[in-house]
């Protein structure tokens, strides 16, 4: 989804680039554990567990919500 929620933004979408953000930093977020990729129906994470790459992208989207921002910068 991080790559989604770039070109959005990228492409001038803002408001689905924002949406897509939201809704992926609550189907992390809702998950007791941070997964490598995410069942796209449901959201259910799925393969390894403590994905690092997963946290990195949720960090960065967390602080950048925070910021105002999106996803680029």
């Amino acid at each position: 989804n991080y790559f989604f929620i770039e070109a959005l933004e990228k492409t001038g979408d803002i408001t689905h680039a924002k949406v897509l953000r939201d809704k992926t930093i609550e189907m992390i977020g809702s998950q007791d554990e941070i997964y490598e990729y995410f069942n796209s129906m449901i959201g259910e994470g799925r393969g390894a567990t403590s994905y690092g790459w997963t946290a990195a992208c949720f960090i960065d989207l967390l602080i950048k919500k925070a910021s105002g921002k999106i996803a680029l910068d």
